[in-house]
């Protein structure tokens, strides 16, 4: 950013016209960070928007229950989970609320993708994993 400075008559002026957009972003960028449960849960409410899915509202603190309810493994193959699954997909008329919420891997999320139903048997085999 620039060395540009501004008077105390400049009312809400920080930065330069050049340097605001990026002092915006790391502002952004920060507090995603520092509030990623926040963050991931509004991503999630957003598609929810966008694909007209039911939407019971929940704060992030469902979500960890229902991590910590699953041992925070994946629920297909009991792995480290990574990320938070739909596990009836909002595409295919599944709500955004807890109770459709569960922890998975990543290679799991990947290969179940949108499929729904989502048996027992289509469950992954992986031996090195408890």
């Amino acid at each position: 950013m620039c060395a540009t400075t501004f008077s105390a008559t400049t009312p809400g002026a920080t930065y330069c016209k050049d340097c605001k957009p990026k002092a915006a972003a790391l502002a952004s960028a920060r507090w995603n960070a520092e509030n990623r449960d926040r963050w991931r849960a509004y991503g999630q409410a957003y598609e929810a928007k966008k694909k007209n899915a039911t939407i019971i509202p929940f704060g992030p603190e469902s979500v960890t229950a229902r991590w910590e309810y699953f041992g925070n493994r994946c629920w297909v193959c009991r792995g480290e989970a990574t990320a938070t699954d739909h596990v009836k997909p909002l595409n295919k008329g599944g709500p955004h609320m807890p109770a459709n919420l569960r922890p998975i891997c990543q290679p799991c999320n990947s290969s179940k993708s949108d499929k729904w139903p989502y048996f027992a048997d289509m469950r992954r085999a992986s031996p090195s994993r408890p």
